[in-house]
């Protein structure tokens, strides 16, 4: 793997980590505009993130 692919999955994968930081955040409606539409711009793309945020939704606040 090249140079730039591996600094390019590393900024992703920083991202990713990032992005499921605010899931929580996102499902309760607490994200500003900026991070919402970040949020949603990594959902539409990620399987494991749609995944998470679906489980979340069934826990209420103060179990996670």
């Amino acid at each position: 793997m090249s140079d730039l692919k591996n600094t390019d999955a590393h900024e992703w994968s920083d991202l990713h980590a990032e992005i499921q930081d605010w899931l929580a955040g996102y499902a309760d409606g607490e994200l500003d505009e900026h991070h919402t539409a970040l949020v949603e711009a990594h959902l539409a793309g990620c399987e494991t993130c749609q995944q998470m945020l679906n489980v979340s939704e069934f826990f209420p606040n103060d179990c996670r």
